[in-house]
């Protein structure tokens, strides 16, 4: 069962990921994508107030939001899996991403270099993404 859980969280993930490039695709500015992706946050913060705990609802709450602009939320969603899975790689990897976006070259640093050493750790399936990821953010930090 856990075997099947892990599967079914990677290919969650894999969506939200191909939805999130998707969007990013077009105009971020566009009414539709705008109300797709706050429809996508709502279903998310609705589904929380069941299961505030949900790993996959807070990453896709965490980048919905960021997608948007509300840093803070985003920021607090994927801290807030990072309180229930200190190790999660994704919540790393994700909230890298959403530093780097908003300018916070430090932060996103540290959340990646996180995420890869997890990856390395676990032989993680993201690994190649992670370490892509890593060397654009560190060469931005630099």
């Amino acid at each position: 069962m856990k075997k099947m859980q892990k599967y079914s969280f990677t290919f969650f993930i894999a969506l939200v990921t191909l939805v999130i490039g998707i969007l990013i695709g077009y105009s971020i500015h566009d009414q539709k994508n705008n109300a797709l992706i706050m429809d996508i946050r709502d279903r998310a913060q609705n589904a929380l107030r069941t299961d505030p705990k949900d790993i996959q609802n807070l990453i896709l709450l965490g980048n919905m939001s960021s997608q948007l602009g509300e840093n803070k939320k985003a920021e607090q969603a994927f801290k807030d899996v990072l309180a229930i899975e200190p190790n999660n790689i994704t919540a790393h990897k994700f909230l890298a991403i959403h530093y780097y976006t908003i300018g916070n070259n430090t932060q996103s640093f540290l959340s990646i270099k996180k995420a890869l050493k997890l990856a390395k750790a676990t032989n993680s399936p993201d690994l190649v993404e992670i370490k892509q990821l890593y060397t654009v953010i560190k060469n931005k930090e630099k």
